[in-house]
């Protein structure tokens, strides 16, 4: 179903500051933008960080939690083929993905997925489809051959002998309290498109400007927050990508609108920003909170907000963090 469908039958709910999908299992989604994500990836992997791999499959593990028992019991090909491909083209994460098993081989053929169309040669994408094997099959896998190119991919894994322990997660009960929104009101997705911050184009993905947003279960970035493989690269890379498409030439209190409407719209909460004589107060209600049972830590965030603010000055930096249990304040101001 397309995500305008998807819209219109309220099965992908919206709310200030909220995306929500509650197709058979609730789950909270952040729109994110693939370039920035994707440059990351690629910047741990050229320093030799190899655990963005293990991230891929962790993320995988939580997100377990939403696959209903009854999809679980599907044989791996018919999983991969019907569902996983409806859900993943609709997201725009794969034009197409196919998969067949003979024995304990796996193998596992996409098109232009997510990542890899954007800096080739990967692991994380790897260690996503890792995690989805070994919480079908129950048990661990390993990849044995990759090819990866831009257009398409071909992976085959092997299935290991003896059970596999899949990552302890928040229950549904809590994750849902926590992500509890449902009554706040105000500027979200559908108005974003309506005033044309966002585009919906007719291959069904979402554009700022151009530029392709994904719609990314949240946990990734508490996940990425809480690893901190190369952190600090998140503010440049946020930077680079912001300076070509946001204008120069508009005024500080138009670039700060629009930060504000980026991320209220992208389902990161609702936002405040506040000019102040020192700097720059961001305030966020109602973020989004992830399924891992470590602490959720929002790091990923407010360094891709740092990096935008540097169109703005680049003197900026992070002066303080306060998380409350619904709240996120950073302030943020310039070198002296």
């Amino acid at each position: 179903m397309r995500l305008s469908e998807s819209l219109r039958k309220k099965i992908v709910v919206t709310g200030a500051g909220r995306i929500i999908n509650r197709l058979k299992v609730p789950r909270v989604y952040v729109l994110f933008f693939e370039e920035i994500l994707a440059n990351y990836i690629k910047e741990c992997e050229n320093r030799g960080y190899v655990n963005d791999k293990d991230i891929g499959k962790l993320w995988m593990y939580n997100i377990d939690r939403f696959i209903p028992s009854a999809l679980k019991r599907l044989p791996v090909s018919i999983f991969f083929n019907r569902f996983l491909n409806r859900i993943w083209t609709n997201i725009g994460g794969v034009e197409n993905i196919r998969a067949s098993k003979e024995g304990d081989i796996i193998t596992i053929k996409t098109k232009r997925e997510f990542v890899t169309r954007i800096i080739g040669k990967n692991d994380f994408f790897v260690g996503v489809l890792e995690g989805i094997i070994n919480a079908l099959c129950k048990c661990e896998s390993e990849c044995i051959r990759k090819t990866q190119a831009i257009n398409s991919c071909t992976y085959v894994f092997r299935l290991k002998k003896g059970y596999y322990r899949p990552a302890k997660c928040k229950n549904k009960n809590l994750y849902n309290s926590l992500n509890n929104s449902s009554q706040v009101k105000g500027f979200d997705l559908k108005s974003g498109i309506k005033k044309g911050i966002f585009t919906i184009k007719p291959d069904n993905k979402i554009y700022f400007r151009g530029n392709v947003l994904i719609p990314i279960e949240n946990t990734l970035f508490h996940l990425l927050s809480n690893r901190r493989l190369l952190i600090g690269k998140v503010s440049s890379i946020s930077y680079d990508f912001f300076r070509k498409y946001v204008d120069k030439n508009t005024s500080k209190e138009a670039k700060l609108t629009l930060l504000k409407n980026i991320m209220q719209v992208s389902g990161w909460g609702t936002v405040n920003i506040k000019m102040e004589k020192d700097g720059v107060l961001v305030h966020i209600r109602n973020m989004p909170y992830g399924l891992q049972t470590e602490k959720d830590n929002w790091e990923f965030l407010v360094r891709t907000i740092l990096g935008y603010l540097w169109i703005v000055d680049r003197k900026y930096l992070t002066k303080k963090v306060d998380v409350s249990r619904n709240a996120l304040r950073i302030k943020y101001c310039t070198r002296a």
